[in-house]
């Protein structure tokens, strides 16, 4: 399985030849908060944790392949800093909060399910969907059909204790003391810092 995911990965890295991606806009994309990857923390089960905030996605500039674009420097980032994510893999944590119609684009859907299946280097063991709105049950019908099976078995729906107190809450997978302070968590972030260090490690 890891070098039909090597193979797989060589292959579409030369064909996409994402190597040669625009670093200035890369950097605009991750400086505005919308991908983080956060270097410090760990979720319940000891994976690195990659955030995805909706609401700071803007499809109208940025477009599905500069999504992919950005995840694939994020994790390349990601495995330099902390070869041990290499064998626990990272948790995504998509955070919906206060996010709209929209932020939402359908195409994102099917290209980064397909990187993270079968061309990123890397391994996920889970997808929190923190707080989706209520236009988001009608939207992922139409998102299920590009979803893979294990992205659908992986994905779990968590929301505020104050919305839907019955419901999981995202402290059972993340320790407070791990999140970000945008959640009322201790973890201080800087965007800027941030997407300079992934840009600078951009290869090719």
């Amino acid at each position: 399985r890891a070098i039909q995911l090597l193979k797989a990965y060589a292959k579409w890295r030369l064909e996409s030849q994402i190597y040669k991606a625009d670093k200035d806009r890369l950097k605009d994309q991750l400086e505005s908060g919308f991908l983080l990857f956060m270097e410090d923390s760990r979720c319940v089960d000891g994976r690195t944790i990659i955030v995805i905030r909706l609401v700071l996605h803007n499809p109208k500039k940025f477009l599905p392949k500069d999504v992919v674009i950005a995840l694939h420097n994020v994790v390349l980032y990601g495995l330099k800093s902390d070869p041990l994510v290499q064998a626990k893999g990272f948790t995504v944590l998509m955070d919906m909060t206060n996010a709209r119609y929209g932020n939402f684009d359908m195409g994102i859907a099917s290209a980064v399910s397909k990187a993270l299946n079968s061309t990123l280097p890397m391994r996920y063991g889970k997808l929190i969907v923190y707080n989706p709105p209520f236009f988001f049950s009608t939207l992922f019908k139409l998102m299920y059909i590009f979803l893979s099976k294990k992205m659908r078995q992986r994905m779990v729906r968590v929301f505020p204790a104050t919305t839907k107190p019955e419901s999981a809450t995202l402290h059972e997978y993340i320790d407070r003391v791990n999140l970000p302070t945008f959640f009322g968590g201790a973890q201080q972030i800087s965007t800027l810092n941030f997407a300079a260090d992934v840009v600078d490690n951009m290869q090719g």
